[in-house]
């Protein structure tokens, strides 16, 4: 009797441990490592509230039980049974009959396109409902009650493997050292040798050439003397956010993995920057696209360890258990538990930047790439040490909002679609910070120790020749270098920058970079593509499609698809 009431009150504790652990700790962190990069917060955030369920689940299933043995054991075994049939079959759909919702928590999903899966879900779940009371009635309720014991007991050795696992692949233990880029040391560069990269956002050779051909493209080309302009230069992508790594690290973004570890291992394997690091330089790099988030990061002496917190845990905890509640409930009942996983990233805020606290959650340092802000930094531009910098200036260039006149004088009237000035006004708009931008590097004397590229990310979309944006503006000044404003036709790809960057870096003059040379005959290749949103974390994007030209960048008829995507 004491045997059996012994053997009662283990399987007692198992049930309830295994209800506890599988929707108190299995479910959550796990689902936290498979979205682990698309995802803000680290597990650490998770934990407090994660074993308060377990605490509680374990708590009230075993008290439940308890005082329902003590007050009918057969009632307590009928209940016990109920729970375990219940629990399995959740376990089952939330890791074995799981339909592809084309990635769950990325985007809201049209349940009409998903009646043949609610249908097969349906199937599955009357399957293994009917599969369980088969046993229950071949076995009955005691020798039902140890099976579902041992098979518990099975299960929750499966799922600690899996989360150890899992734990040690993504690496989700550690603590995510987000990083933000900062304006410091914006405008301090080096009396002995200074390497200036300046973006200008959307600025098209194309438009760049035809302001050449104006009444004014004298004076341009005075105000670019020393200068190469590659004037048949190809973009390999046509968005910003996967053009900026490519540009700084020689490495392409083809959704061939998850785009957070391609960018860390990206930045870790530049040539470029890696030889900046060989040469003791000190790296700036100012943009506002994805940043690596591991200890490459450490390497840009602007870019700062943030630490984000939540502005609401309580909500952030409860939004995080509908995603549990999505994976784990049959099909029909999921769609009150649908979410967007941009509604963590709204509840996130900056509560420390390397252990220092802002209050408001903002980061006032925080590296804006707005025209207006670094033409109002110019000024600032100082010699101030003589170690060696870099300086990677990303800056909204031509793209909309254009809202500054050639005089830099700001738009009020952006017109009827909101784009503001033309692309013309404002690429005039872009000579004239240029042309501050250089005279003062003049007059701090930091200009002949300097190379400086001038360059694009890609080009226009809306300019009136039509096109990919495949012609991004490319300019080119070595150290020391003296000679009047010269045009290259040598068919240049932002494949070839990592060598014309070490190029540059080992003395060579701009018009002597590249080893593609004019008259060259080659196929280039291009990537469009559109954007998953402007979400901070994300894993895959939409297709790229691939494009090759055989022909002049400016020649729309030699840029063809070739039917690849990626």
């Amino acid at each position: 009797m004491i045997a059996k009431e012994s053997d009662n009150r283990i399987s007692i504790i198992i049930t309830a441990l295994y209800l506890a652990f599988t929707f108190g700790i299995f479910a959550p962190v796990e689902i936290y490592f498979v979205n682990i990069n698309e995802i803000w917060f680290d597990i650490y955030d998770l934990l407090p509230g994660v074993l308060t369920i377990f605490a509680f689940l374990f708590l009230f299933f075993f008290l439940l039980f308890i005082v329902l043995n003590r007050f009918n054991q057969s009632v307590e075994k009928i209940t016990r049974i109920v729970f375990i049939i219940a629990g399995l079959s959740l376990y089952i759909q939330g890791n074995f009959l799981q339909a592809d919702y084309d990635k769950i928590g990325t985007e809201m999903i049209n349940w009409s396109q998903y009646t043949t899966e609610g249908i097969l879900n349906t199937v599955g779940w009357i399957g293994i409902l009917m599969l369980f009371f088969a046993l229950l009635y071949k076995l009955g309720i005691e020798a039902f009650l140890k099976l579902g014991k041992f098979t518990m007991i099975f299960i929750l050795l499966i799922q600690s493997v899996t989360l150890i696992t899992v734990a040690i692949m993504q690496h989700g233990m550690l603590h995510k050292n987000d990083y933000t880029c900062t304006t410091e040391d914006e405008w301090n560069l080096s009396k002995e040798s200074n390497y200036i990269v300046l973006v200008l956002d959307t600025y098209d050779s194309r438009i760049f050439d035809e302001l050449l051909n104006t009444e004014q493209g004298v004076k341009y080309q005075s105000i670019l003397n020393d200068f190469t302009f590659y004037r048949n230069t190809m973009t390999v992508f046509t968005l910003t956010d996967f053009s900026i790594p490519q540009i700084l690290t020689g490495h392409k973004y083809l959704n061939q993995e998850d785009f957070g570890p391609y960018i860390n291992k990206a930045y870790a394997n530049s040539p470029f920057l890696n030889e900046l690091n060989k040469n003791e330089y000190d790296i700036n790099i100012y943009t506002t696209v994805f940043l690596p988030q591991n200890k490459v990061a450490k390497n840009i002496s602007n870019w700062h360890v943030v630490d984000s917190i939540s502005s609401n845990y309580p909500r952030m905890f409860l939004m995080y258990y509908k995603l549990i509640l999505f994976r784990y409930l049959p099909h029909y009942l999921k769609p009150p538990f649908e979410l967007n996983l941009d509604e963590f990233d709204d509840l996130e805020v900056t509560g420390t930047i390397d252990g220092h606290k802002y209050v408001s959650g903002v980061d006032p340092n925080t590296y804006s790439y707005g025209n207006v802000e670094f033409i109002e930094g110019i000024p600032e531009i100082r010699a101030v040490d003589s170690q060696k910098d870099f300086r990677f200036y990303h800056i909204k260039g031509i793209h909309h909002t254009r809202d500054l006149d050639r005089n830099l004088n700001e738009v009020d009237d952006l017109g009827e679609d909101g784009t503001g000035v033309s692309l013309e006004e404002s690429a005039r708009a872009n000579m004239k910070i240029i042309d501050l931008f250089l005279n003062k590097l003049k007059s701090e004397e930091l200009y002949d120790n300097s190379v400086i590229v001038i360059m694009a990310d890609h080009g226009a979309a809306s300019y009136e020749g039509g096109g990919q944006m495949q012609s991004p503006l490319l300019l080119v000044k070595g150290y020391n270098e003296k000679h009047g404003f010269t045009v290259s036709e040598a068919p240049v790809s932002y494949e070839d920058l990592q060598e014309a960057f070490i190029n540059l870096l080992n003395g060579k003059t701009g018009d002597h970079v590249f080893s593609v040379k004019e008259g060259d005959e080659r196929t280039r290749a291009m990537y469009y593509t559109g954007f998953i949103g402007q979400r901070k974390h994300f894993t895959r994007n939409e297709p790229f499609i691939e494009y090759q030209s055989t022909g002049h960048a400016y020649d729309l008829r030699t840029l063809k698809r070739t039917g690849n995507e990626y």
